[in-house]
């Protein structure tokens, strides 16, 4: 795959920034506090995994307008680089 991804999640919320144009590719609330993601699947599925254990795959990509974008809520905020 030749895009560079940056995941940052928050408590319930999480976003999908590809690297190499730096904007938001993919935005999802999701109920489980998101840890950690990767992609598979020659970067057509995100799978997230939560801080108690819980696995969600979410289909990629998923093209978002800039505007459909809210700032996230949560207070603690983590990013982990997905390639």
């Amino acid at each position: 795959m030749d895009n560079s991804w940056l995941l940052a999640a928050g408590d319930d919320i999480f976003r999908v920034y590809d690297m190499a144009t730096q904007e938001t590719v993919y935005w999802e609330n999701s109920v489980w506090p998101v840890k950690t993601g990767l992609l598979s699947n020659n970067g057509k599925t995100l799978i997230t995994s939560s801080r108690n254990g819980h696995i969600q795959f979410w289909p990629m990509p998923k093209r978002i307008f800039k505007e459909d974008i809210s700032e996230p809520k949560a207070k603690k905020f983590h990013a982990a680089k997905l390639t």
